[in-house]
Order: C-alpha cells, then structure tokens, then sequence
C-alpha cells in the first residue's frame, strides 16, 4: 500500500481505535481538461454528501480509475467494497486496477468477487487468466475447463485453455483448441498470433505463414476483450479523449457523419490536439472530402510543423486529388520526420510511380521492404515495377524473395509468366 494511501487508512481512526469518516482522496493537482476536474468534484460531492454508501465510493473509483488516478481509485474501491459488503463489482474492479502491482491481493479480490456472486463469469475468468499469468497453469487449467462447459462458445475461454496447452507442451491440443477459437472470433489479433505461433512450432510453416498474412490484413480493431463493468469504468471518462474514441467506433461501424460532426466540434474545442485534427481529417477522406481534409492538415500543420503523421494524411489527400508533386512534397517531409515508417515509403512510392520517377519508386518500395519485411503486397508491386523497366535479373531475385515468404501467392503464377521467354 503506496505511503499517502496508509496515512489516509490510518487517519480514518481516532485515538481510541473507533473509525471515523475515512478521508475522500483529494483530485490530483495536476494540469488536466476542466471537463475532468468538473467530473471529479461532483462525484467527491456525491461521497460528501452520503459517505456511507458504498455505491457513491465505487462510483468516485471509477471516477478516477478512468482517469488513471490509480491510488485514489484503490482507496474509493476499498471502501465502496467494505460499506457495500454483498456486491461483486467493487472487489472485481480493484482486483483488475491492482493485477499488475499486487497480483496476490488481486487474486483475492477476484475470490471474493467470485463467493459474492458465484454465477457471474467475468471474476472467474479474470482469477484464472491470473493464475495463467503467474504460472500457475494447472489450476488455470482446471478453471478454464469448468467454464468451457459452461460456456463452450465463449472463444476467450477457448483460447485461454490453448495457451495453457501450449504452456503445458502439449502443442496438438492447444492448436485444436485455438483454432476454434479462430473459427468463434476471426478478427481477434490476440487469437490469430497464437495460432500462427502454434503453426509454426508444430513445423507448418507454409500455414503460420498464410496465417500471418491473414493477421497483417486484419484492420487492428479488435485486441481487448468486452468486459461490461470495465466498460461502465470508461464510460465515466470526461475529458475529450473519450469523445475521440466514440467517434472512430462511429466511424468504423459506417456513420461517419456523426463521426465528422463530433471530431470537428472536437477540433475547434481543441485546435492544439493534432490527434483530432488527423483523425478528423481521416474521417473526412472516408466521406470523399479530400479537399477539406487538405483544409484541415493545413490548419493543423500550421500549428504543429513537426509531426509526421500530418504530412503523410495530407500527401494521402493530395494523391486522391491525383496532385502529385504536392503530394511527393508531404511524403518526403513525413520520411523525413519518421523515417522508419514503411507505410509512408509505401505510398511515397505509388506516387513517384505515377510521376514517370520508377528509380526512386523501386528505391522507397525497397526502403518499405527494408523495415518491415512482411509487406507482400509491396514484394508483388516491387517485382511489377522491376519487370516494367525490364530489369529481369533484379526481378527474379525479387520473385524468388516473394516465394520464400508466401509459395502460395495468387500472383505467383502470373508473376512468372511476365518473364521473357
């Protein structure tokens, strides 16, 4: 228990050992959005105002644990779970707020989650994940197993048991196991990267290599796992971060006028964020307005000169207005700013490539290469453009690079008969 969190502990005793009001942790004088402050006070008002109550104690923890003030979150949740002695969720919140510094004392707020409300899964699968987590496999094992029949299609269980296989050796089950847990949820990373290990350290190479390819083309969104009472915890997020991350579920799931609406509110709430600005600007190439999103770089350009990522949004805008040497000028300065970024070389090249410059376009796609070496689809365009300047030595090597990786390749076939006879 951090010191400030002891003294707070102690003082809520007088001399003669009877307790007293505990003391509500103070918000942290630290610069912070006012929206946040605001947020903070009200539910330290709400403690004030009923400080027997064990819901406005969790709530006030949610408070601050969705602001990442992760001590004062720990002593609200302390007490919201001793006032408010028959509910799961505040002994289950500080366990997952403590799970990294005190995994001990989480275990045990899972157990006590777990005998409060002996049905709910999301303590149970939490408790074993931990004990999966510090070693404890067989007993990670033997709860995982419990739920499995209880939730048989439940891919995060599944998954779980085939890394407690894969811990225990046992390499055949624990890919039977995951790939089911493929087959239940496709677009997890967490899942398709175990698979693609368990492939490869079961000598299927040519598999965890497909798989791989499979795992580079997911779009990145799903890596958590949905969790509702961790989700009432973000949910209490006040300051402008969280109106950022409605907005791109917004815009993943297709309204992404509402999405425009909110980040450009956002943007003018927040000119100084460029993060807005960038992700206001995607949301705006999405709708077909290029234009405006060139608008927008450049007011946030303006303001922030130095961040690569602009430059390589509004080149993006530029190359869908087909306005090349603007958008060559963006992506060089991008490199220049963020040199190891092999998507901005990606695209860098398409557009020497449209401007007649096919050295300097084999040079980025190479550079592209270079960094991040599972690019198969710059491989293929690289070979492309090497066999259109009839550099068929330089191609073949490059092909042969393209084979080793993917032997499989739908181009492959085609790719080989572009060569001369």
């Amino acid at each position: 228990m951090a010191l400030g969190l002891l003294w707070v502990w102690l003082s809520s005793f007088c001399g003669c050992g009877r307790p007293v009001a505990p003391v509500i942790p103070e918000v942290p004088q630290v610069d912070t959005y006012p929206e946040v402050r605001v947020a903070l006070e009200q539910a330290r008002d709400w403690v004030r105002e009923h400080p027997d109550s064990g819901p406005a104690w969790g709530r006030l923890g949610m408070h601050f644990a969705a602001h990442e003030f992760s001590s004062e979150a720990e002593l609200c949740y302390q007490q919201a779970r001793t006032l408010d002695a028959t509910a799961a969720r505040w002994p289950y919140l500080l366990g997952v707020l403590i799970e990294t510094t005190d995994p001990a004392e989480s275990a045990q707020c899972y157990q006590q989650a777990i005998e409060r409300l002996p049905r709910e899964l999301a303590p149970r699968l939490r408790a074993a994940e931990l004990q999966l987590s510090r070693g404890l496999v067989t007993q990670a094992q033997q709860a995982l197993e419990s739920l499995q029949r209880e939730y048989p299609r439940e891919a995060r269980i599944v998954y779980r048991l085939a890394q407690a296989r894969q811990l225990q050796g046992d390499l055949a089950t624990a890919l039977t196991l995951n790939t089911t847990a493929v087959e239940l949820l496709p677009t997890h990373r967490a899942v398709r990267e175990l698979q693609a290990q368990l492939l490869f350290a079961s000598g299927q190479a040519e598999a965890a290599a497909r798989e791989l390819t499979v795992l580079r083309e997911l779009p990145g969104l799903q890596t958590g796992w949905p969790d509702p009472w961790l989700e009432e915890v973000r949910a209490c997020r006040h300051d402008p971060h969280r109106t950022a991350t409605e907005a791109y579920w917004l815009s993943e799931s297709g309204n992404l006028a509402e999405a425009e609406h909110r980040l450009r509110d956002l943007v003018t709430r927040y000119p100084e964020e460029w993060l807005f600005a960038a992700q206001w600007a995607r949301c705006q190439l999405a709708l077909g307005q290029s234009s405006a999103a060139v608008e927008s770089l450049t007011a946030a350009i303006r303001r922030q000169h130095n961040v690569a990522d602009l430059y390589r949004l509004r080149g993006s805008a530029y190359l869908i207005l087909a306005e090349w040497p603007l958008a060559e000028h963006d992506y060089a300065q991008a490199n220049l700013l963020k040199p190891d970024d092999a998507a901005t070389w990606s695209d860098r090249a398409y557009v020497q490539e449209q401007t007649g410059d096919l050295q300097a376009a084999v040079e980025s796609l190479q550079q592209a290469i270079r960094l991040e070496p599972g690019r198969i689809a710059d491989r293929v365009r690289l070979v492309k453009l090497l066999q259109r300047m009839e550099r068929w030595d330089s191609a073949a090597a490059e092909l042969q690079s393209l084979i080793t990786r993917d032997p499989e390749h739908s181009e492959r076939q085609r790719l080989e008969q572009s060569f001369p006879k």
